[in-house]
């Protein structure tokens, strides 16, 4: 199961925990490295009783502050980490710091799932949600932002037309948000800009003409946490016989549409644990997949392959409108199929031969699924790889050889991580009348890894040798500070059901190209032995929005395995055998072998990777 500490916690006599625990809270304060800073969110500045602690690099700020941004955060039992859960309902799991006992999170992570822009200046650390559209549609004034923020409606009459000025506090102008009047032919003219305070509104029209002002002045624009897209509050467009404007209207029921997403985060989903039929994502989100051209399936017009040098090579693909793209890797051969959907090849040729280390040639086929064109690339090595966001013109295949490869292991410097460990046990079961707890059986493993990696050579290190705590961050930080090459975290899963999910996976962080070969690289020499179902290598970005932490802080190409399911009756037989354990551990050494000398997976095995999102890049 998911690490979810955080705080690095040698067990120690009592007496010299506590004074660790004074110091450790005191020794920012009396260094002078701290100051307090008020807090500003959405407009509003917030009671003195709330503050940031600020290091003139980082703020961290109180928990209570997220519920002014309509978000919340939910301590794990330890209370050493959080998981944030936006307006919009993007998750992320941060770790916690505390001062004078009180739990902070960082703001740099917060900015991130709360899809906000942030500055600390003037003793003030302002959070602002962005504005992702201002637009006039049919005749309404449509607003949507990443979290709640109050709006401002004012009017100026003259003679040839009335110009009207929303105010929305607090807010900020997201990149590529939606502006404008969308071609009603009342609005003269419209600008939405940047201002002191947050973003104004101007749109000029035909006298006689006005914009109904909000109910009440600290009316909000809400957001839809359900499906992570945000819920615009309107203001009608109505005649307006004097200059203090139209009275206020409140918005009829089932008016408000839906908002444009952020492009930032062109996803926005709910995110969970996910099952036998949850793949991970790899290419587009569902959400931003394009509808079908109206005249019919998109065209393949052009395959395009440079090698850039022997560590790199670019597959472009041109195409006639934006498609929508999903990976599968094949076995025997080692393969990459990337599949197009909906669209229909249009060139002479079906077979592209490439002279490089790692890419053998790149045909066309048509795919396994109605109107699916599927790209077929052979692999000579294992590589990573990326598949950059589909465009009208097209889109591009990035491969690259994995940091930390091309190297023998007795090079390397591989951080081993039995997940949990002291008080937190992690997942657990009964098992004839014995409890089985997660932490024993990752630190088993864990042990067999590291005596199988040192005796090829590598030098190990482990986040803990027995029943410790270990943070969160700390965990990670070792490979950083060790200049480590590898970071592997051992696991066990578990389902809120018991016995309806088997199997291994492997995750990586994000759309991180290194850390997915890895990935693949040890789950499928897992699937060769393990006698259990794979799920497969998996992006983290399926659990959480913003992914692992401690794959998200790894500096290094990292993998987190969960081995099998503890309650799982079958799976859990399996993980308490020493037999099991010792075959596990082998397979995981040999994925990290074939991952740093490139040697590609004999079994054969297809892992399907449904659409999901891909780089921005």
């Amino acid at each position: 199961m998911v690490v979810r500490t955080c705080a690095l916690r040698r067990r120690l006599p009592a007496c010299a925990a506590f004074v660790c625990a004074l110091l450790a809270t005191a020794v920012p304060a009396l260094s002078g490295t701290l100051s307090q800073v008020r807090i500003k969110v959405g407009g509003r500045l917030l009671g003195a009783g709330l503050h940031a602690q600020f290091d003139g690099r980082e703020a961290y700020l109180p928990l209570e502050v997220l519920e002014h941004a309509a978000a919340r955060a939910t301590l794990n039992r330890r209370e050493d980490a959080a998981v944030v859960t936006s307006a919009s309902g993007d998750t992320a799991e941060i770790a916690v710091a505390r001062f004078g006992g009180r739990p902070h999170l960082p703001l740099s992570e917060l900015r991130g799932v709360l899809r906000a822009d942030a500055i600390v200046r003037d003793g003030v650390c302002e959070i602002r949600a962005r504005l992702v559209r201002a637009e006039i549609a049919e005749g309404r004034l449509h607003l949507a932002s990443t979290f709640p923020v109050p709006v401002r409606v004012q009017a100026r009459v003259e003679e040839e037309r009335t110009t009207v000025t929303v105010e929305v506090a607090g807010a900020a102008l997201a990149p590529g948000a939606r502006t404008g009047a969308a071609g009603d032919r009342r609005v003269a003219a419209f600008a939405a800009s940047d201002c002191e305070e947050g973003v104004r509104i101007v749109a000029a029209l035909p006298p006689g003409m006005g914009l109904a002002a909000p109910t009440d002045a600290a009316e909000r624009v809400r957001s839809l946490a359900l499906t992570g897209t945000p819920r615009p509050v309107t203001a009608r467009a109505e005649p307006m016989p004097a200059p203090q404007g139209a009275p206020a209207s409140p918005e009829p029921p089932g008016s408000a549409e839906r908002a444009a997403q952020s492009p930032e985060s062109p996803d926005p989903q709910p995110v969970q644990r996910g099952g036998p039929t949850d793949p991970p994502a790899t290419g587009p989100a569902a959400a931003s997949q394009p509808a079908k051209p109206p005249a019919g399936a998109v065209r393949i017009t052009g395959v395009t392959i440079e090698k850039s040098d022997p560590t790199r090579a670019q597959i472009r693909v041109a195409t006639s409108g934006r498609v929508s793209v999903s990976t599968a890797l094949l076995r025997e051969p080692t393969r990459l199929a990337i599949d197009v959907a909906n669209a229909a090849l249009e060139t002479d040729a079906r077979e592209w031969p490439v002279d490089h280390p790692f890419l053998t040639a790149v045909r066309a086929e048509q795919g396994s699924r109605p109107g699916t064109t599927r790209l077929i690339i052979a692999l000579a090595k294992m590589i990573g790889y990326r598949v950059l966001k589909p465009t009208a013109e097209g889109f591009v295949v990035n491969f690259t050889t994995p940091r930390g490869s091309g190297r023998s292991m007795q090079d390397l410097i591989v951080v081993v991580d039995p997940g949990h460990g002291g008080a937190a046990n992690g997942c657990q079961a009964v098992e004839n009348g014995r409890r089985i707890y997660e932490k024993n059986l990752t630190l088993a493993v864990a042990q067999r890894v590291r005596a199988l990696l040192q005796e090829a050579g590598v030098n190990v290190i482990m986040t803990r040798t027995g029943d410790d705590d270990v943070g969160l961050r700390e965990r990670p930080a070792l490979a950083g500070d060790n200049n480590a090459d590898l970071f592997v975290s051992i696991h066990v899963d578990d389902c809120p059901r018991p016995n309806t999910a088997s199997g291994s996976t492997a995750y990586y962080h994000m759309d991180d190209a290194s850390s997915r070969a890895l990935a693949q690289s040890i789950i499928h020499r897992i699937a060769r032995v393990s006698g259990l179902p794979c799920r497969g290598a998996r992006s983290d970005r399926v659990l959480y929005t913003t992914g692992l932490a401690v794959l998200r802080h790894s500096p290094v190409p990292a993998t987190l395995i969960e081995m099998g399911y503890i309650n799982n009756v079958r799976d859990r037989r399996k993980l308490v055998s020493a037999q099991f354990q010792q075959v596990m551990a082998q397979a995981i050494v040999d994925g990290i072998r074939g991952y740093v000398e490139g040697a590609l997976p004999e079994a054969e095995l297809e892992v399907a990777q449904a659409p999901g999102r891909v780089d921005s890049e």
